[in-house]
C-alpha cells in the first residue's frame, strides 16, 4: 500500500475559507504546549475545543493550501501562515482530533548548521566562528508596485526566481512620525508579490508606505541541491536578527528575546544597495550590548 493510501493529503471538499478565516481560527485558539515532545517544541489545539464545522474547515484549509514536508522520514501536509507552520497527523477528517503548530524560526534555529568547504551543511555539531550574509537592497517601492511587479517565482521544480527574500516596510506612525520602520519580514515560500497581497488587509490603512526589498543569495552556500532549504534558513535567521535589533513597531515575534544563533558564535549581515535606515553591518550578538 502506498503512502497516499494511508495518509490524507487532500481535503475531502473545499474549506470555503479565506486566509482571514483561518487566521481568526488561529487567534481564537486555545493552543497548548506539547510537553511529551521536548525535542520538537510545538503546540496543538483539540477538536473538542472548537465547533466541528470550524475545526473541519481549518483542517481542510491546511490540506488545500499546504505542501508536503517530511519529519522523521514521514510526510505531512504543512501550511505556512504568518509566523507559524500548521499540520495534522494525516488521518481522515472524522478521525482528526488535533491541529499542530510550530513557530517558523524554531525550525530555522534547529536547521542552522555549519557548512563544509563544498557549501553543504556539515553533520558535525562543531561550532563555527562566523556566518556572513550579504543582503542587496532595492527600493523604495509602493505596495502596489510590489504586488504588480515582483512576481518572478521561477519554474518548477527549483522555483529559483528572483523575487524572494527580505523586506522592510516604512510608513507614518502615530508616535514615531513619518518614515518609521513598521515591519521587517521575509518571503521564502512565496514571492514578494504574493506576500504583500496578504499584507494588504492592514497596509491599506497605513499612510506614506514605502517598501525596500532585499535579496540574499550566495552561490557558494545556496543551491538547488537541498531545494534551497539552506537559503531559506539563512533568510529566516537574518529576519529574526534584524527584528530583534531594530524592533519594528508592528512585528510581534522575535522581539522579546535574542534569537538563537544555531552553531555559530557570531553572525554578520552586510547591507548593500538601498538599505535605507538599516546600518551597513549588523552583527549578532555584538550589537546586543
Amino acid at each position: 500500500m502506498s503512502v497516499d493510501d494511508v495518509i490524507c493529503f487532500d481535503p475531502d471538499q473545499p474549506s470555503g475559507w479565506s486566509e482571514a478565516d483561518f487566521t481568526q481560527f488561529v487567534v481564537r485558539g486555545p493552543w497548548r504546549a506539547a510537553r511529551t515532545m521536548p525535542t520538537n517544541p510545538h503546540e496543538y489545539t483539540l477538536r473538542d475545543e472548537h465547533s466541528d464545522d470550524a475545526f473541519d474547515a481549518a483542517v481542510r484549509y491546511i490540506r488545500e493550501h499546504g505542501r508536503i514536508e517530511y519529519y522523521a522520514a514521514q510526510p505531512y501536509k504543512t501550511l505556512y501562515c504568518d509566523d507559524h507552520k500548521f499540520w495534522t497527523m494525516g488521518a481522515p477528517l472524522p478521525e482528526t482530533v488535533l491541529i499542530n503548530r510550530k513557530q517558523r524560526m524554531a525550525d530555522a534555529s534547529d536547521a542552522v548548521q555549519p557548512r563544509s568547504d563544498t557549501g553543504t551543511r556539515d553533520e558535525s555539531p562543531v561550532v563555527k566562528s562566523t556566518l556572513q550574509l550579504t543582503v542587496i537592497w532595492s527600493g523604495p517601492f509602493t505596495r502596489e508596485s510590489v504586488i504588480s511587479g515582483f512576481t518572478d517565482g521561477g519554474l518548477a521544480p527549483e522555483y529559483d526566481g528572483e523575487d524572494y527574500g527580505l523586506y522592510q516596510i516604512y510608513g507614518k506612525h502615530i508616535l514615531c512620525g513619518s518614515d518609521t520602520l513598521l515591519y521587517i519580514g521575509q518571503a521564502t515560500e512565496q514571492t514578494f508579490s504574493r506576500r504583500f497581497r496578504q499584507h494588504e488587509r492592514w497596509l491599506a490603512y497605513e499612510e506614506d508606505i514605502s517598501v525596500y526589498l532585499g535579496r540574499v543569495y550566495d552561490p557558494n552556500m545556496h543551491t538547488a541541491v537541498d531545494n534551497f532549504k539552506g537559503w531559506a534558513v539563512d533568510v529566516r535567521l537574518a529576519e529574526c536578527l534584524l527584528i530583534y535589533k531594530y524592533s519594528p513597531n508592528y512585528n510581534a515575534v522575535a522581539i522579546s528575546g535574542p534569537p538563537p544563533l544555531g552553531n555559530f558564535e557570531r553572525i554578520d549581515i552586510l547591507h548593500e544597495g538601498e538599505r535605507h535606515k538599516l546600518h551597513p553591518r549588523d552583527s549578532a550578538p555584538v550589537d546586543w550590548g
